[in-house]
């Protein structure tokens, strides 16, 4: 390894979340967040397509750190802005037409590890500052009040 480079971090084992079916898309994210918050993490949308004749949705929730540069520098340089250690970590949720959205977890053993420890303050992601579906619709009513 080259000088100055620091080595990869060690894989950290922190608990996936439980296997669980939601009615909606909200609630399932809602939900995978509030179980991440807990645990010292946070979620976001790695990609989504559409499988199958019934075009039922595959999503693909990774850690939020997992993000990875688009075009890589030949010469890495330390970048103090990115929060990103393109940590493997990823779950499968599924649109299923009797279940909802079921939560699944990936095949290959390397999509359950972070690669990064879990952080001491749910403030530390940017995904846990946003208020709840339900505090959202209690804001909207009150400001509709007031017009």
């Amino acid at each position: 390894m080259p000088a100055g480079i620091p080595p990869p971090p060690a894989p950290v084992m922190l608990a996936l979340p439980p296997l669980a079916t939601y009615p909606t898309k909200e609630a399932l994210f809602e939900g995978i967040q509030k179980w991440a918050k807990d645990r010292g993490y946070a979620f976001t949308t790695g990609k989504s397509k559409r499988v199958g004749v019934a075009r039922r949705q595959k999503v693909h929730y990774a850690c939020d750190r997992s993000r990875a540069l688009a075009n890589p520098p030949a010469q890495p340089i330390r970048s103090t802005q990115s929060r990103s250690t393109q940590c493997p970590f990823s779950i499968l949720v599924v649109e299923t037409p009797a279940l909802g959205w079921e939560l699944r977890y990936r095949a290959e053993a390397r999509f359950h590890t972070h690669n990064h420890p879990p952080s001491q303050s749910p403030a530390a992601y940017p995904s846990h500052q946003h208020l709840t579906i339900q505090a959202q619709a209690t804001t909207r009513d009150l400001f509709s009040v007031g017009k």
